[in-house]
């Protein structure tokens, strides 16, 4: 397709007016640019504002310099609006589109050569760096502790020589002893044979951009000649070697019983100093021109036979941690039993590194603490409701410790090192260690007065009186202080020749226990004594309902008071005539007739 341009100039003459008609003043005349093609009509695509534009520019100016010229102001024309020419844009936009005028694009050919020099610098400086640090070393080089940094070969020499003269050791023993030991004495000199200029070659100098900010350290041997013979003498006579200071080594042990168990008390390798090896030690930090040497190690002194990392030694502590470490903790009530590894060790034979366990020893523990704290059995002081206090020393209530369980027990605790607290395994429990045992919650039975009271956090909550076994037949209720086994409803009860159905059932000393008798209209006073029950303690219904609300299984039971046998019959006088001989003799010496020996009295006169 092929196209033409055509630029349209508008006529201006030579004082800048546009020729040709202007039907409007304002109108503004622009620059079009058209595009024709060969088988269409032209088409507007740009229109530049000119002309007239050019000519209100012009006489602007002039109308503002004889504004001035007046000293009168001068209005300004009304502004001129623009609008967007065909194609949609604006002035401004149409100018932004403007290539722009004075910009020139950057010389490459320069900036290649100027990073072509300043590779070459860098070039330069790495290779000058090279040449120096192959005659000089690194700022911060020491050789056997003299700094030579940026010193040559003979720089360095001349100051290891000079350090040698003013060179001395400070040698460190063990418990603070120390000794010190100058050139002169050794007739220490310098002698080099390459050995710096080694040193020197071996710092890489390829690699200084990234060595030499690095310290480096260089312990040179062979630099140095002394007198071996001179420098063992000096050793013998350093204060290692006194009396005072020489201190026999202590094997590794066991040490006492701790609340941990046993432990190891580390051997102590004391201070015997061995002469051959602080000569070496010594020689060695002279050969490298040290400044200190410590020689509290094995090879400068004797060390201990038998460590704390001894197999044997860790072995038998083991062994006896396996008993001994344990800590068992007894509590009945406010009073506490330890028993610790001190105690174990009492039962522990040892034979090498076994260890073996007395068991025999545990029982006797176990029965010194059912001595000390089982109450089953024991007397128990109990003050009334009537405020007697009186002892019931029958019954089977209280803390009563199961030893042949209890020591079973005990025997594998220890032996699996337990630390803590243990209960002991108990045949019968009461309600509290501390006095009294029963605690708070109990029932009191009066046979005498043929009533009980049932407590409760020590109030009294419900009584009723009862009758209980006939005394008469020789089954009264048995006194003491006894635990109540358990509790039942609509149990039978059953014996020789009765059987009879209770709903309230509450037994405390084997067949002997608390219930409802329905068949009984009275209670209490003394029925119990002629016409009392077998044994147990007959309750009115109502009455055995509350008690049996109220007591808990374990809860004691605490029988006093009333006539438990019938009273006993009277022995009838024996007949003298009836006696033997040695009876008749007994007789007369008790009525004070003869004397102990059967003699007379003197002052005793027969009558016939």
């Amino acid at each position: 397709m092929k196209e033409r341009i055509l630029d349209l100039i508008p006529d201006i003459d030579e004082e800048g007016k546009i020729r040709g008609d202007i039907k409007k003043k304002d109108e503004i005349i622009r620059l079009h640019r058209i595009r024709t093609e060969s088988d269409k009509e032209p088409v507007v695509t740009n229109i530049a504002a000119q002309g007239k534009r050019v000519a209100e520019d012009k006489k602007e100016k002039t109308v503002n310099e004889g504004a001035v010229e007046k000293n009168t102001p001068a209005e300004p024309d009304p502004p001129v609006e623009r609008g967007p020419d065909k194609s949609g844009k604006t002035e401004e936009e149409a100018a932004k589109e403007e290539p722009e005028i004075g910009k020139r694009p950057p010389d490459l050919h320069l900036l290649k050569r100027l990073t072509a020099v300043f590779f070459a610098l860098l070039l330069l400086v790495y290779l000058a760096g090279v040449v120096v640090f192959s005659i000089i070393f690194y700022p911060q080089t020491r050789i056997n502790g003299i700094a030579c940094g940026m010193k040559n070969v003979q720089e360095t020499e001349r100051l290891i020589n000079d350090a040698i003269l003013e060179y001395s050791i400070v040698i460190e023993g063990r418990n603070g002893v120390t000794a010190s030991l100058e050139s002169a004495e050794i007739n220490l000199k310098p002698v080099f044979h390459g050995e710096v200029k080694r040193t020197l070659k071996s710092q890489k100098p390829f690699g200084w951009v990234f060595l030499i900010g690095r310290p480096a350290d260089y312990n040179v041997e062979e630099v140095t000649i002394y007198s071996k013979e001179a420098l063992r003498q000096c050793v013998k006579e350093m204060p290692f070697f006194d009396k005072e200071n020489i201190i026999e080594p202590r094997d590794a042990y066991i040490g006492d019983i701790t609340d941990e168990g046993y432990v190891i008390i580390k051997e102590d390798n004391g201070a015997v100093p061995l002469e051959g090896g602080i000569v070496e030690a010594v020689a060695t930090a002279v050969d490298t021109l040290e400044g200190r040497v410590d020689i509290d190690n094995n090879s400068c002194y004797i060390t201990a036979d038998i460590t704390s990392a001894d197999r044997n030694l860790n072995t038998l502590v083991d062994n006896l941690n396996t008993y001994c470490a344990a800590k068992i903790t007894y509590r009945f009530g406010k009073n506490e039993e330890i028993l610790d590894g001190k105690q174990i060790s009492e039962w522990i034979k040892v034979e090498g590194t076994e260890v073996s366990f007395d068991e025999s020893r545990v029982a006797e523990y176990v029965r010194t603490l059912a001595r000390k704290y089982d109450t089953f059995g024991q007397p128990h002081k109990f003050t009334t409701h009537s405020g007697e206090e009186i002892t019931v020393t029958q019954g089977a209530y209280g803390w009563w410790i199961d030893r042949v369980n209890e020591t079973a027990a005990l025997t594998e605790a220890i032996k699996s090192g337990y630390r803590g607290e243990r209960t002991p395994v108990y045949k019968a429990e009461a309600a509290q260690y501390d006095y009294p045992d029963f605690g708070d919650d109990y029932v009191e039975i009066d046979l005498t007065s043929q009533h009980l009271w049932v407590y409760k956090d020590g109030r009294v909550v419900t009584d009723s009186d009862f009758v209980s076994g006939n005394v008469s037949k020789n089954n009264g209720t048995h006194v003491g202080i006894y635990g109540i086994t358990y509790k039942e409803r609509n149990a039978t009860l059953s014996g020789a020749n009765y059987s009879s159905h209770v709903s309230y059932w509450m037994p405390f000393n084997g067949n002997e226990g608390m219930h409802d008798a329905s068949w009984r209209s009275s209670f209490g006073g003394e029925i119990y004594l002629t016409g009392g029950s077998h044994g147990c303690v007959n309750l009115p219904l109502a009455n055995a309902a509350k008690i049996y609300d109220y007591v808990e299984k374990g809860e004691a039971v605490i029988v006093y008071g009333g006539k438990t046998y019938t009273p006993p019959v009277e022995a009838l006088p024996q007949d003298p005539l009836l006696l033997d001989p040695v009876q008749q003799l007994q007789l007369l010496i008790d009525a004070g007739i003869l004397n102990p020996d059967g003699t007379l009295p003197e002052t005793t006169t027969i009558q016939e």
